[in-house]
């Protein structure tokens, strides 16, 4: 399943940017739950956030792999569960799940030359201040619940779904 949608490219600021990758790490919980444990129809469920600040695009994909005659099943499953998660919101535990999982990403990334090599770029090109490097933490630490709501609200919508299923050849 594959999210896309335009935004304001005043929308793209670092908290929305943080939001929309909680958003996704908590669905990703989510799916794992519903899919793996009450359904016991996947092993692995991989939802992926990303924006693309120069296009002003925010995307999200979901992805799974199934048995393909329950491919049907689980598409259905997902994107009805995707439906009452953006009406209702993240559980208070998947949000704090997702921030400290946020939280430790951002910690572990900062010890790596990657990481400050992909940042510092970014910034550069992009006539962003250093300081937004530092700036990542807090704004993660501050996320609220309704931080959340408002990223599901503003960016995800089940009418806007790509959706494609890989099956094998034989």
């Amino acid at each position: 399943l594959s999210f896309e949608r335009s935004v304001a490219a005043e929308a793209a600021t670092m908290k929305s940017k943080a939001a929309w990758r909680m958003v996704a790490a908590a669905m990703q919980m989510r799916f794992l739950e519903l899919f793996r444990e009450e359904m016991g129809a996947t092993y692995g469920v991989s939802v992926r956030a990303d924006w693309d600040q120069r296009w002003t695009q925010a995307e999200m994909k979901v992805s799974f792999q199934c048995d393909p005659k329950r491919a049907k099943e689980l598409r259905t499953a997902a994107l009805a569960e995707i439906k009452r998660i953006t009406s209702e919101g993240v559980s208070a535990d998947h949000f704090a799940k997702a921030r400290e999982a946020q939280l430790n990403k951002l910690e572990t990334s900062m010890q790596l030359n990657d990481f400050w090599l992909a940042r510092l770029a970014y910034l550069y090109f992009n006539n962003k201040p250093l300081s937004e490097i530092h700036a990542q933490k807090a704004i993660v630490e501050g996320m609220t619940l309704e931080d959340l709501k408002a990223a599901q609200r503003d960016f995800l919508s089940v009418n806007t779904a790509g959706i494609a299923v890989h099956l094998p050849t034989k």
